[in-house]
């Protein structure tokens, strides 16, 4: 299985840090 995960925000290291949570979803 390849998975491609792809931001739709602008990241910004003030606001979101060196990491940021991602919800993955498979149906």
């Amino acid at each position: 299985v390849d998975l491609l995960i792809t931001p739709d925000f602008l990241w910004k290291d003030r606001f979101h840090g060196a990491a940021e949570r991602w919800w993955i979803l498979v149906e």
